[in-house]
């Protein structure tokens, strides 16, 4: 009697954020999305040699953070002291696109991850969302981060994971100014701010300016790992 070998795990690999107090970690509820999945979650220090790892992975997360781009990445210089510079993880994060890219295995950007992404591309970003883009919607909302606070709605006829419009909780100071050319706008607040973009030549690559790991019913990491399945 012949015995099949147990199927391995989808391997998604996801980078560390850094803080000089706490060190490398990653927040308990982006693990737990993750591996209530069965999804083996790797994580990625900022040494050159992790990039060894790649071709390992079945899929790529580039997840939110606590600290900013540095300006120097879309040619401007710092304008408010609450942009606090994180410039380690965002060179590690380049060489990490430059070498991950060329697979064409799926990508998901998170909140840092979408403005990343797009200063990677040639975008820009508003420093300080308050100053720069003054708006009605809380894009730093004071509610607990699982609750949902304002909709983003679609861009075009594709759907937004399946839905016109989704419900979608905010975190974050900085957002998209300038789109990079290589991006195309898939989601849109209602203020006019970018909260979703597609790289539409790549199999899968997706950025949303939220967090969807911490949303009840959220359809945007399911769609991330059935893609990841799909090359399985």
């Amino acid at each position: 009697m012949s015995i099949k070998a147990k199927k391995q795990n989808i391997r998604i690999g996801i980078t560390y954020d850094f803080d000089e107090r706490l060190g490398y970690f990653l927040k308990a509820d982006l693990v737990r999305a993750f591996r209530k999945s069965s999804i083996d979650l790797i994580p990625f220090f900022y040494e050159k040699s992790e990039l060894d790892k790649l071709d390992l992975m079945d899929g790529f997360v580039i997840p939110g953070g606590l600290l900013d781009l540095d300006p120097k990445l879309y040619r401007q210089k710092k304008r408010y002291s609450s942009v606090k510079i994180l410039r380690e993880r965002a060179d590690f994060e380049y060489r990490l696109l430059d070498a991950f890219l060329p697979t064409e295995k799926p990508m998901l950007a998170i909140c840092w991850g979408m403005q990343l992404v797009n200063v990677y591309f040639g975008g820009s970003l508003h420093q300080h969302l308050p100053s720069d883009w003054p708006s009605e919607i809380q894009h730093e909302q004071t509610q607990p981060s699982t609750k949902p606070t304002h909709w983003v709605r679609k861009t075009g006829r594709e759907k937004l994971f399946g839905f016109d419009k989704l419900f979608v909780n905010s975190t974050h100071h900085q957002g998209v100014d300038r789109l990079a050319s290589t991006l195309t706008m898939r989601g849109i607040a209602d203020d006019g701010l970018i909260e979703a973009c597609q790289w539409e030549s790549h199999p899968y690559f997706w950025a949303v300016q939220w967090h969807p790991e911490r949303l009840r019913g959220d359809p945007v990491i399911p769609t991330f790992l059935k893609a990841c399945r799909r090359r399985d």
